[in-house]
């Protein structure tokens, strides 16, 4: 399904995807904004390997789990929870220009079912970005960190 929105193909198996990838000179939604005046971004927490795909879209900058230096708690399959991504992307990515709009693709990770165990919401937004983004009593009682599934 993102490939298919971000490209305008549809895309149903991995035969059309890989022609559609050798395409370089294609327009996708990423490049469209971007001729338009606006800093695109993918926002990726669950990327943990080079994603060669990224500059068919022509994103100005893909950040991934590394980039994303999260050092909380580990939560089910990825990470890095989406609240602390979400929070992440000024520090990460400040804003080029002042008031330069941004296009941001954001695949969401720790909102998809059937992930688990799921993040605690943080009301305290500057806190999510520290290495402590939660008490134990959010947590269950129990540590995550380094939990495997």
């Amino acid at each position: 399904a993102h490939i298919s929105l971000m490209s305008g193909v549809e895309v149903r198996n991995e035969e059309t995807n890989a022609v559609l990838m050798s395409q370089q000179d294609r327009d996708t939604i990423v490049s469209t904004f971007g001729r338009a005046g606006y800093h695109t971004i993918a926002l990726m927490p669950g990327l943990s390997s080079e994603w060669p795909e990224g500059a068919f879209y022509r994103f100005d900058r893909i950040y991934g789990e590394l980039s994303l230096q999260y050092t909380g708690p580990q939560f089910g399959w990825w990470a890095i929870p989406d609240q602390y991504a979400i929070g992440a992307i000024d520090r990460v990515d400040p804003r080029p220009a002042p008031g330069q709009p941004r296009f941001v693709f954001f695949p969401t990770i720790s909102t998809h079912m059937p992930f688990s165990p799921l993040p605690p919401y943080q009301r305290d937004w500057a806190r999510v970005l520290t290495a402590a983004p939660f008490d134990d009593a959010d947590l269950g009682g129990s540590t995550f960190q380094n939990q495997q599934f």
